[in-house]
């Protein structure tokens, strides 16, 4: 599910809860897409990484994280796979997201895995 990917440059919209969440306003600063992932099929899933790179640079975006070891510091957070990909702005990262490229890749992560998407303005 990725709701936090539209509306965030007007703001929040009606009857939106903004209890846990920064709407994201600017177009000059980086955006990251973080993800946590839990592979189900790592066959099929194999398949969805090797079509992902070309897609991600085609948006101005690189992996900054992909699928690293993972220590949990704090709390009870224990995630399979996270991957951190960078983008020029949060522009470039929404046109990736919703490009007929990566919706085509974006079906065979379904199929092969479950995971969460978060979109983060960086600095």
């Amino acid at each position: 599910m990725l709701s936090g990917f539209s509306g965030y440059e007007n703001g929040p919209q009606k009857g939106e809860d903004t209890s846990s969440s920064v709407h994201i306003k600017s177009k000059n600063m980086p955006a990251y897409v973080i993800v946590e992932v839990d592979v189900k099929d790592l066959v099929r899933y194999e398949d969805y990484k090797k079509l992902t790179p070309g897609i991600v640079g085609s948006y101005g975006g690189k992996f900054i994280v992909r699928g690293g070891a993972t220590e949990t510091l704090e709390g009870e957070w224990n995630p399979g796979r996270v991957v951190v990909i960078e983008f020029p702005n949060v522009e470039q990262a929404k046109a990736f997201y919703t490009s007929p490229e990566y919706t085509a890749a974006k079906s065979i992560r379904l199929e092969a895995s479950t995971g969460k998407i978060i979109l983060v303005e960086g600095v």
